[in-house]
């Protein structure tokens, strides 16, 4: 069972997440919950949870400054985002930090806990990916082909490379897949569609 630590400064909010939610069912428990995002960085060191569950919008600190904190403290901690902004800049910024999921609100209890089971069989499977045991080299080379690709598919390389960077890059680190502008606008496209959805992407 993963530990989830839920993050909102509206007391009655975060209190209805923490009772609404069949979180055994889901395979997740509550180890804590914060007001703040300070408070919320306090409690990943002390409790070392494997999921924040966060509102975007809250004083002090964002759930994207958290989000971004959480992964220079705790790199293994992924983060789902409850957000009422329906924006893609948002989700591409979001995407940046091991942020899984970008969930509007409003949310039912039902459409959450449905989301967190599926976020519990993808933890599964990196788990097992994980005791297979990958080599260093192995490790390294995906982290170089998400460093890559990430930014093309959310739309942020298109200006920091040339063509001729692209191809070297791409030779560089060992990724043969041609990536066009066609199927970059495409990408976009799919996920901004399904904004609401699954954003969780596997880039190997």
């Amino acid at each position: 069972m993963y530990s989830v630590l839920v993050v909102d400064d509206e007391i009655r909010q975060r209190e209805a997440i923490i009772k609404s939610i069949n979180w055994e069912q889901a395979g997740f428990s509550v180890a804590g919950d914060a007001e703040n995002g300070i408070e919320a960085l306090e409690l990943l060191e002390k409790l070392e949870p494997d999921l924040i569950l966060t509102d975007i919008k809250m004083p002090l600190m964002t759930g994207l400054e958290l989000a971004r904190k959480a992964r220079e403290i705790r790199p293994a901690t992924k983060l789902v985002i409850l957000s009422g902004y329906d924006d893609f800049e948002y989700a591409q910024e979001a995407f940046k930090y091991n942020v899984i999921r970008y969930l509007l609100k409003p949310i039912s209890a039902s459409e959450l806990t449905e989301e967190l089971e599926k976020i519990k069989v993808e933890m599964d499977a990196e788990f097992e990916r994980l005791k297979c045991g990958f080599s260093n080299e192995e490790i390294e080379l995906r982290l170089k082909k998400t460093e890559f690709l990430l930014p093309l598919l959310l739309g942020t390389g298109e200006d920091i490379y040339t063509e001729e960077e692209l191809k070297n890059r791409r030779h560089q680190k060992n990724i043969t897949t041609s990536i066009n502008l066609f199927s970059k606008r495409m990408i976009k496209n799919i996920i901004y569609r399904n904004f609401t959805r699954i954003f969780f992407f596997q880039i190997f």
